[in-house]
């Protein structure tokens, strides 16, 4: 079986080693749990914000509040000078009430809702323009708001050359149609509207297509200032790669391990042998790739910056960077993933432990698939196992899989198989290490009426924990 370890996490390994705050935490709370340190994000956007300012580049970070629900964070990244961006009414309501400037706030929304315009409009939220529909929508709405300056906005574009190929996307406006969008917007302010910044989204995380694009868009916004359009920045979005696993040589073993069972070349390692996506074909060869997260890449945090800042621009021999300094452009910028690396935990009880098919475990944990997976992926690292040393018929070393308690054949918490060196049985915890980027909140489900996972904020000391107001909303 392939280790997969998990990069160390210090607060959380000091946690794990009070093994009855752990217990305690749980009996409180109930399980699963999920755990956040919202104080380490400050510390994650300053690795970017050096990387950017030793480049004399102006770097501004907007979190992006869709990767995570707990109002912590919210809270942490404001008192540390960052932004918000929003991908809902609600979350845009929720950075208001929490003291969010309208200015620090950007609407990312894939749909728009004349409600969620009227609101950022309202507290002078910049708003990302997705198609020229939305053009006329907002029109409309800073028409109607009184008292208002102009509704400043960011359009946000497709059809990049990569040095991937042609870059294509579901939202934006193509180059191509830039020049109708550009016509219903018209020059400088309009009806209520500012057009101040160019925006982008990749899929991936390559620094290199990031670069390209930015460079693109470089000379684009040069163009559409002397059209007398006030542009101030280029967004390059989210997408910024984290590092899950110890060690870049797990992931690849593990990766060629999955190859090997599929192919029959040895016993399983995942539930019924799932490939994630990679298949076998009748000819005995391997096709696709694993629908995974990456879970080990290079460069990633600052070198990952440096790398796109570095970059040379197409047709001349000045760096990406150089390019937004003589530009006079701000880098803009909405990670989610990447600020809440090492921010956050999932803790949960195991309830059973009983045979499968074969000779490995089935280990009930009292949680479902949905609290530790993206729309995409599982968490793939080794969970941490702490053991509630009562030993029993498993305390021998076994093999098996964490099942959830869903009603379903397929509601496992990961598809791999996991060694428990010293056995496993009931009310020993695991652990899942690094997931408050995406993998708490954003499937997760109440199927079979099972309530939402408590998200607890740990203190310094267990006196100090606290449970995170993660959905509260103010009236309008």
């Amino acid at each position: 079986m392939p280790a997969l370890p998990a990069r160390p996490i210090p607060w959380l390994s000091d946690l794990l080693d009070d093994a009855e705050r752990c217990r305690a935490l749980l009996d409180r709370w109930g399980s699963p749990l999920h755990l956040h340190r919202p104080d380490r994000l400050p510390l994650n956007a300053a690795r970017y914000l050096d990387a950017a300012a030793a480049a004399g580049v102006d770097l501004d970070l907007f979190f992006a509040r869709k990767a995570n629900k707990a109002l912590s964070y919210v809270d942490h990244a404001r008192t540390a000078g960052l932004g918000i961006d929003v991908a809902s009414e609600n979350e845009l309501r929720q950075a208001i009430d929490r003291g969010v400037e309208g200015a620090r706030i950007v609407v990312t929304a894939a749909v728009k809702s004349p409600d969620l315009l009227r609101l950022a409009a309202r507290h002078g939220a910049c708003v990302v323009i997705d198609h020229p529909a939305e053009v006329a929508a907002l029109r409309e709405v800073a028409r109607a708001v009184p008292d208002h300056g102009p509704v400043e906005v960011a359009l946000r574009l497709r059809g990049f050359q990569l040095p991937g190929g042609h870059h294509t996307s579901r939202f934006g406006v193509s180059v191509e149609e830039l020049p109708t969008v550009l016509e219903s917007l018209g020059q400088g302010q309009r009806d209520g509207l500012a057009t101040v910044g160019l925006h982008f989204h990749l899929d991936g995380y390559a620094a290199m297509d990031r670069a390209a694009a930015i460079d693109q868009c470089i000379t684009l916004g040069s163009t559409l200032r002397q059209r007398g359009l006030p542009i101030r920045f280029i967004d390059m979005g989210g997408g910024f790669p984290v590092q899950y696993a110890a060690e870049a040589d797990h992931w690849e073993l593990f990766l060629e391990t999955l190859d090997g069972a599929l192919l029959g070349e040895r016993p399983p390692i995942t539930f019924g042998n799932t490939g994630f996506g990679r298949l076998r074909s009748d000819e005995g060869t391997l096709a696709g790739r694993p629908a995974v997260y990456p879970h080990a890449q290079s460069p990633v945090g600052a070198a990952w910056m440096e790398s796109i800042l570095t970059a040379r621009r197409a047709k001349t021999d000045q760096t990406v960077g150089k390019g937004l300094i003589e530009a006079e452009l701000t880098l803009r910028a909405e990670p989610g993933r990447a600020l809440l690396d090492s921010c956050g935990a999932t803790l949960a009880r195991v309830e059973f432990v009983k045979s499968g098919a074969g000779a490995e475990k089935l280990v009930g944990v009292a949680m479902n698939g949905s609290n530790c997976r993206t729309r995409k992926s599982e968490l793939l690292t080794d969970p941490w196992h702490v053991m509630a040393g009562g030993g029993g018929e498993d305390a021998e070393e076994c093999e098996g899989f964490l099942v959830g308690a869903w009603c379903a054949e397929d509601d496992l918490i990961t598809s791999r198989r996991l060694a428990f060196p010293h056995g496993v049985a009931p009310d020993d915890l695991i652990v899942f290490p690094n997931t408050a980027g995406y993998y708490m909140h954003f499937v997760e489900s109440r199927s079979h009426q099972l309530p939402l996972p408590n998200n607890v904020v740990l203190g310094t000391t267990a006196d100090d924990d606290r449970l995170d107001d993660i959905d509260r909303i103010s009236p309008d």
